[in-house]
């Protein structure tokens, strides 16, 4: 199917009234060029004084590449899909991953009350997902946080930062754990290397999951050395 931008606010809109109650503000709509994600909500982040993340300036995408692939049901899902996740984020909310709890009650809400089929995962992409798993090999440095308020988070960290960001972060008071991994997931991959100290929220179960091949890194008479371990004794 052929797409335009105002194809997607003009159904952002429809969807926007029949499933959010109007209250969505309509965010800057584009199409993308992207061959990996058929849809997706940017933004900005920054950290208020309760230690949480305000989201702001957000951005609104659609692949007409890969839209030319599908069907209108289907581009039209692919629509409340990422408005789901501008829904979650314009309103503040923080979820237990990416599709975490709150993603799937709403996808579920909206595909019981009006007959969609929102999905996490396209199957269109299952094809391409399923090469990437198999050539993605590359080596990511990923730092794994437990806060002290229970929650998880997880960092991919640019090589030439692991030294300073170890350091970093056992010194803010609200990190209570963490874990230094290197894994060849491709999930990790699709990561910005940080210079900063920005985390992605996750759920143990996912982080469990996503780093069942890493190995665990340690640091011993000033060199970093990896270790073998099992990653359910870290990660509980």
């Amino acid at each position: 199917m052929d797409i335009s931008a105002a194809y997607i606010e003009e159904r952002f809109q429809h969807f926007n009234s029949l499933c959010f109650e109007g209250k969505l503000v309509l965010p800057p709509i584009r199409l993308s060029r992207s061959r990996r994600a058929l849809g997706q909500v940017r933004c900005m982040r920054s950290r208020r004084l309760d230690g949480m993340w305000k989201f702001c300036n957000f951005d609104f995408a659609i692949s007409e590449l890969l839209a030319k692939s599908m069907d209108e049901q289907q581009v039209d899902d692919t629509i409340l899909h990422e408005m789901i996740h501008y829904y979650i984020l314009s309103n503040q909310m923080h979820d237990t991953s990416a599709h975490g709890v709150l993603f799937k009650r709403e996808m579920n809400r909206i595909n019981r009350a009006f007959y969609r089929h929102i999905t996490i995962t396209h199957p269109a992409m299952d094809e391409e997902q399923s090469n990437e798993d198999i050539n993605d090999k590359r080596k990511n440095v990923v730092a794994v946080l437990r806060l002290r308020d229970g929650r998880w988070g997880a960092m991919a960290v640019a090589r030439t930062r692991v030294w300073e960001f170890w350091d970093l972060l056992e010194s803010i008071p609200d990190v209570m754990q963490t874990h230094w991994f290197i894994s060849c997931h491709p999930f990790f991959s699709h990561f910005p290397r940080r210079t900063t100290l920005k985390y992605h929220p996750m759920d143990s179960t996912d982080l469990i999951d996503k780093l069942g091949d890493a190995c665990l890194l340690m640091r011993k008479d000033g060199r970093i050395v990896v270790s073998k371990c099992d990653i359910k004794t870290l990660i509980r």
